[in-house]
């Protein structure tokens, strides 16, 4: 049976995130049919026990993913990526400042510095210095690493299309569509009661994720202001951001908005039980994992119109421009005045369950191997 290794950013565990989540139930998916797989954080692992890697978020860490393929070619092993990506600085102006910022570097800097690295002519604890400076020669390295890949699994035919005008990639064969999933037999609808300080809580407005600038939480506590609704954030401040983003939540809070932090899968299953509508404005998502988690549960779901959402969506979700406040409270209050209804959960049971990504993710390992031998 196939032996993979999989491997995402240095600092998933420290940093959930939806890609983290996605590699872990992918992983433990495959699992279950058979294949062997570990998890590697490293950049430069042994793979000879290994048939091949898979890699996870491509522009989060570019310049990580660029050594891994290195480190992989060099072992003569093939790589599938899952590039869960979409270009921020298309859509909101300050995502784009620092890719503006790193564009300004000659050509190949990031590629140089990798390299260099790769080749361990950096002492170690120079390595993340030079992350954080050079950390855009951004188009150039991202499409570097989809050359070296042998397939490229995006979450949706819209990522695909994005990433192939992005880079201009020559070699477009390589591309096979992964939907997202969610475990459909966690049971979100007969989940306990759900409790905030002691006292149950129903019919609330619930948006789950990191506290980050690109989930946008602050335009949603703007919108939700003087509604009387309702409103609690779950999710731990994000560690990147640098204007303190949770704190701007924070001040710009009401006594109607609840900050709580991570849970367990069971009491973020009775959140999402207990919530009218879920609500997540991002500036992109590709599709969230949480809508998808939120939905079957039975959860009228508000989601922002960017990125890969209404591929998955489609027309069971409220959309919502996520730069204007406007627009945010629009959908959630005509998603609040709605009925429930099974739909969305039918339509996600049919379509987006794990075991259907990993079978899928599964045929592209086989034929990669087979074009390999």
């Amino acid at each position: 049976m196939i032996k993979v290794l999989m491997q995402n950013r240095m600092n998933m565990f420290e940093r959930p995130g939806g890609d983290g989540t996605q590699l872990l139930k992918t992983k433990e998916y495959l699992e279950k049919m058979g294949v062997t797989v570990d998890l590697s954080l490293d950049l430069r692992p042994d793979l000879k026990k290994y048939d091949l890697v898979h890699i996870f978020h491509l522009d989060a860490v570019p310049d990580e993913n660029y050594i891994r393929c290195l480190n992989a070619k060099k072992q003569g092993k093939p790589v599938v990526m899952s590039p869960i990506y979409w270009r921020v600085s298309e859509i909101s102006p300050c995502h784009g400042l620092a890719e503006k910022i790193n564009r300004s570097l000659p050509n190949g800097t990031l590629r140089r510095i990798s390299s260099l690295i790769y080749n361990q002519e950096f002492e170690r604890n120079k390595i993340d210095l030079a992350f954080r400076c050079f950390r855009l020669d951004f188009t150039g390295i991202v499409k570097e690493v989809l050359e070296l890949c042998d397939a490229v699994l995006p979450n949706a035919k819209a990522e695909e299309e994005k990433i192939k005008k992005d880079f201009e990639l020559k070699n477009t064969s390589k591309f096979h569509v992964v939907p997202n999933g969610v475990d459909i037999h966690t049971n979100y609808v007969k989940s306990g009661c759900f409790t905030v300080l002691g006292k149950p809580m129903r019919d609330f407005v619930l948006c789950v994720g990191r506290i980050d600038d690109r989930k946008n939480q602050l335009a949603l506590i703007k919108a939700l202001k003087g509604t009387g609704l309702k409103l609690v954030l779950i999710g731990a401040e994000s560690t990147k951001s640098k204007l303190n983003y949770y704190n701007l939540c924070k001040k710009e809070a009401d006594n109607d908005v609840i900050f709580m932090d991570w849970m367990n899968s069971e009491s973020l299953a009775s959140a999402y039980h207990a919530a009218k509508v879920h609500a997540l404005p991002s500036w992109y998502e590709t599709p969230g994992l949480v809508n998808l988690e939120a939905g079957l549960a039975g959860c009228n779901i508000v989601a922002t119109d960017k990125g890969s959402t209404k591929e998955y969506l489609r027309d069971y979700a409220w959309y919502c421009d996520p730069a204007k406040t406007a627009s945010i409270r629009r959908a959630v209050l005509d998603a609040f005045s709605a009925e429930k209804s099974p739909d969305l959960r039918n339509f996600i049971c049919k379509n987006f369950s794990w075991e259907q990504a990993a079978e899928k993710t599964l045929r592209v390992y086989e034929r990669v191997l087979m074009r390999n031998r």
